[in-house]
């Protein structure tokens, strides 16, 4: 017996009602929040830091938690998940997922309650500005990443190497704090118009951007204990969509994950300096595109026949054929 497609009855209703509790409880949390992270820029002291972005997290843990309730009450989605069995708790690990959709964010916070360490994701340093989300952030210790353009270091050799270190320096907090570093490859969300545009050699995904995970692989060197590589499918028949989140419409999400172990011999070299490193790098992230892109496959092949219904894409065998 197939499972039914359409969204839980009155979804859209109860998805407004979760969006304005979600709401309401980030504003209460939120006003916890803000005067406890003072505490950091008051007292400059690296153990009251510490404990105060603990408590700060535990915060961010109750506001989750609550997102994920309100999200599984709302649309009855059922996560299937495989992999993290192995993962440590307490442990340091860096993320290589596909990026088809907003939601994908909400999927890593279902999985942060109880199976994995709170996922940090590297930012432009601009976005610190931002109202509230900035603010969250840099509270929780998100590192915020200054990289130099070629033409600067041009101009100024003394900069050489400064950004990585700047770098380095803002992941020496998470060396006493559990954590998964998140890089979405692509570089933004997959769209059938931009896998045209950039006349992508996989199926399913974007070609993979590497100056950001390897910048990122040099940076956090020997503090990580493995490579998760993630794949994240939703059912056929919606986008994967906030708006399709909120209302339902998607039915059932499919991760799949493989810790890796951290090539060493690239975590040891500077990518932008070594050549033998980079394209050793490259055919290594080749290598994991070209199976998550089978796997992908393989995930909505089961997906279609589960539920009956086909994915709403180009046809672009025939494309490619012609």
């Amino acid at each position: 017996m197939r499972p039914n497609t359409k969204p839980p009855f009155l979804a859209p209703l109860r998805g407004l009602v979760s969006i304005i509790l979600v709401v309401v409880w980030l504003t209460i949390l939120f006003s916890i929040f803000f005067p406890v992270s003072l505490l950091k820029v008051l007292i400059p002291i690296p153990a009251v830091q510490y404990f105060v972005t603990s408590i700060l997290l535990g915060l961010t843990w109750l506001w989750i938690g609550f997102v994920n309730i309100m999200g599984r009450w709302t649309t009855g989605i059922e996560i299937d998940v495989q992999g993290l069995e192995s993962i440590n708790k307490r442990g340091h690990y860096f993320i290589f997922a596909n990026h088809s959709a907003w939601t994908d964010i909400i999927m890593l916070f279902h999985l942060y309650h109880g199976r994995m360490p709170f996922p940090r994701w590297f930012m432009k340093r601009e976005l610190i500005w931002l109202p509230m989300i900035g603010y969250v952030c840099w509270a929780v210790d998100m590192p915020f990443m200054h990289r130099l353009k070629p033409s600067a270091a041009k101009k100024r050799p003394e900069l050489k190497g400064k950004d990585l270190e700047n770098t380095r320096r803002a992941c020496e907090k998470f060396r006493r704090r559990p954590v998964v570093v998140v890089n979405y490859l692509e570089g933004t969300r997959f769209t059938w118009d931009k896998h045209q545009r950039l006349k992508s050699s996989y199926r399913n995904l974007l070609p993979p951007k590497l100056g950001g995970a390897g910048f990122t692989l040099n940076a956090m060197g020997e503090l990580l204990d493995g490579i998760i590589d993630m794949t994240v499918v939703f059912s056929p028949g919606c986008s994967g969509s906030g708006m399709d989140y909120a209302m339902g419409r998607i039915r059932k999400v499919i991760i799949r994950a493989r810790v890796l172990p951290v090539p060493m011999d690239i975590v040891n070299c500077d990518l932008r300096e070594n050549e033998a490193a980079r394209i050793r790098f490259r055919d290594w992230v080749n290598e994991i595109w070209e199976h998550k892109d089978r796997q992908i496959d393989e995930i909505k092949a089961q997906l279609v026949e589960e539920f009956g219904m086909e994915y709403d894409e180009p046809n672009r065998m025939q494309r490619a054929e012609s």
